[in-house]
């Protein structure tokens, strides 16, 4: 951690919208210092105000229905209210930013290289620019961030990258000018953990080059636990806590940043512990409450003391400071919500509900003889009242298998047995009844709800298409909503009406209005707050023990799977490289591919992050179209020799239920892993 002079000073910084509703305080009076060298990362749920903050430090936060007061003083010079033209000037050269989403940001008509080499031209006088010296400065800006090849990828544009190329490909731009200050906007979430890990990565390795300062929005504590040197935690617009990353993580003292820290499933901890949950829902920034906006939500929560109209900020050892009343009576209370409330691990004697053996599913390409070999040989069992985890990159086919469990596609060959019942031969009729065996749980609760209809009807719509009759429908239509922790009497209000996560129960509720045996869930919760995934979670939890349910649960967070899983399959390239119970492939993983997956999840506790082994996967994943010969992964096995590339490795017993695709199964030997 550097401890340069400060060269980013925000000091009680507002951001207001005139709304019909009223003035919406999207950030209220938020200070902080950015020193050269230094990372700073802003973490709170969304709409607590992260990313308007860091717009409003560039002034890209503006219009005639905005107010922004405070001050925000770069390098001693204060921007907010600067005219544009000194506003353009600092961005792009004294701070730069990176984008959440690098395809939308990226000029899709454009060569990257020539987006780049804008960036440099920008800023320099018209008599200093010099075409060819920008050229090579682009290369030596990809080289940094890790894109091989860099003078050829120069010259391809953004849709010919991968999602992890794209993203260095914006760190290489706002890179362009040497900024002093360079913020990342959620920089990590929508890749995938590998491609996240490379990402950051380049971010260390641009930090211990020079004295960049880091400014990191993200929600994802994982990840800043083992990047940021200080963190500032947000809630509804205002800082409730902020410290150095060793104090916060050790000693968080804020109720809402102990709710945060509780509702992270964890690496290290085994199945069955029990998510922290933080209740309720953030206020509408239109009409906050008296006092503590976290109030309503805070089990501390004292009335006469916490609805006080003004919550001082108090510093309860050097550099912590924390916004709330009670700090004195509260900080010693540190018993956590999560509890073991399961084994461990299970014993497994159950027959199987499930059976799948040499499932393959090829989809042609129009007007060509090639086809996408999205699954290859994929064989599973999953025992009744159990959960398999399916884990892997996108695009490796765990999707494609879900689908295919329920024959939403057809698949090209193999044999799909559920409950006794041949899937693949099922008429039409058949077909029905077996819909109320399996059913899915979609990723995005909001596309697979129907906005025309009212929950009674969504989630009353496969009892009505079974032929039960309307009065016993509305009954059971209430027992489900209750029993997945609904209102019963919401059941009139439209899917807009609900939050994320309320909408992900409405999407359970439905899947098990006809008692099945089988849920099959496609990352159900990838798209959800920390806090409202635990509740998910938990919930999923209990319904299984309560119904006996019989779980495929797909996701590419493997702390989340470690969480609910019985036994896990790791998937790359439309194979299953690794398969077993999943305490065993936690705590032994076998496969290289496995143990990058679980060394790029982040584990929330700074000491064990920066101490973990790193196993960083170079290049991208191959096309589906043409997979390598031989070994689908040695093309990016740090382990690989020339048999790899010719003899595919079978999936065998490594040790007792644990199979293994690999010529050398085992630990990677230490020199592989990075820090």
């Amino acid at each position: 951690m550097s401890s340069g002079e400060p060269i980013l000073e925000v000091r009680d910084l507002s951001v207001t919208f005139a709304t019909d509703d009223g003035p919406l305080q999207a950030v209220d009076r938020l200070s902080y210092t950015l020193r050269r060298g230094q990372s700073l990362a802003i973490v709170g749920e969304s709409g607590s105000g992260k990313s308007v903050s860091s717009l409003a430090v560039l002034g890209l936060v503006s219009g005639r229905r905005t107010t922004v007061t405070g001050s925000v003083r770069f390098d001693g010079t204060e921007l907010v209210g600067a005219p544009e033209r000194q506003l353009r000037e600092v961005r792009g050269r004294g701070i730069s930013m990176v984008f959440q989403d690098a395809l939308t940001s990226l000029n899709p008509v454009l060569k990257v290289g020539h987006q780049i080499a804008e960036s440099i031209m920008v800023h320099q006088p018209r008599a200093e620019r010099d075409a060819a010296a920008a050229r090579r400065r682009v290369v030596e800006l990809l080289d940094l961030v890790g894109i091989p090849d860099p003078v050829g990828r120069a010259e391809l544009y953004p849709h010919e990258f991968s999602g992890g190329q794209r993203q260095r490909a914006m760190i290489a731009m706002a890179l362009a000018n040497d900024p002093a200050v360079l913020l990342a906007d959620e920089p990590t979430t929508a890749l995938d953990v590998t491609i996240q890990a490379q990402v950051l990565d380049v971010f260390e390795r641009i930090q211990q080059r020079t004295d960049t300062a880091l400014l990191l929005i993200t929600h994802d504590l994982g990840v800043v636990a083992g990047v940021a040197d200080e963190v500032l935690v947000m809630y509804a617009g205002a800082r409730v806590e902020q410290a150095d990353a060793g104090s916060l993580y050790e000693r968080p003292s804020h109720p809402y940043t102990r709710g945060l820290l509780e509702s992270l499933p964890r690496l290290d901890r085994p199945r069955g512990t029990t998510l922290g949950r933080i209740p309720g829902q953030p206020p509408a920034l239109t009409h906050l409450p008296a006092g503590c906006s976290f109030g309503p939500r805070c089990t501390a929560f004292r009335p006469g003391v916490c609805d006080a109209e003004e919550i001082p900020t108090v510093e309860i050892a050097p550099g912590h400071l924390v916004r709330c009343v009670r700090i004195d009576e509260i900080t010693d209370e540190r018993a956590t919500v999560a509890s073991v409330e399961r084994s461990a691990t299970r014993v497994i004697d159950a027959p199987p509900l499930v059976r799948v053996h040499g499932l393959v599913k090829e989809f042609p390409i129009r007007r060509s003889r090639d086809v996408v070999h999205a699954v290859t040989d994929v064989s599973f069992e999953v025992p009744m009242g159990t959960t398999l985890g399916l884990v892997g990159e996108s695009g490796c086919g765990k999707s494609t298998v879900a689908r295919l469990l329920l024959r939403l596609i057809e698949a090209t060959d193999g044999v799909i047995e559920i409950d006794g019942m041949d899937v693949r031969s099922l008429s039409a009729r058949d077909l029905r009844r077996f819909r109320g065996v399996a059913q899915i749980v979609f990723q995005d609760p909001y596309a697979s709800l129907n906005p025309r209809l009212t929950v009674r009807s969504i989630v009353g719509e496969p009892l009505a298409l079974a032929g039960e009759p309307r009065s016993a429908i509305d009954g059971r239509v209430a027992e489900l909503l209750d029993l997945v922790g609904l209102d019963p009497r919401s059941g009139n209000r439209y899917p807009h009406e609900f939050s994320g996560g309320q909408r992900q129960r409405i999407g359970i509720a439905r899947a098990l209005a006809r008692d099945p045996r089988l849920v099959v869930l496609d990352e159900p919760v990838s798209a959800l707050d920390v806090s409202i995934q635990a509740g998910v979670v938990n919930l999923l939890t209990d319904l299984q023990e309560r119904l006996g349910l019989t779980f495929v649960f797909i996701a590419h967070d493997l702390a989340v799977v470690r969480h609910i899983s019985d036994t896990v399959a790791v998937m790359y390239l439309g194979h299953i490289v690794e398969h077993g119970p999943a305490e065993v492939l936690y705590e032994d993983p076998a496969h290289p591919y496995t143990q990058a997956l679980l060394s790029a999840n982040n584990i929330p506790d700074p000491i064990i992050e920066r101490a973990r082994r790193r196993i960083i996967l170079e290049g991208d994943v191959p096309s589906p179209v043409t997979p390598p010969t031989g070994c689908v992964f040695h093309t990016r096995c740090p382990i690989a020799e020339p048999r790899c590339a010719i003899e595919e490795p079978p999936l065998v017993e490594h040790t007792p239920g644990h199979r293994v695709a690999c010529h050398h199964p085992g630990p990677l030997p230490v020199d592989i892993s990075r820090r």
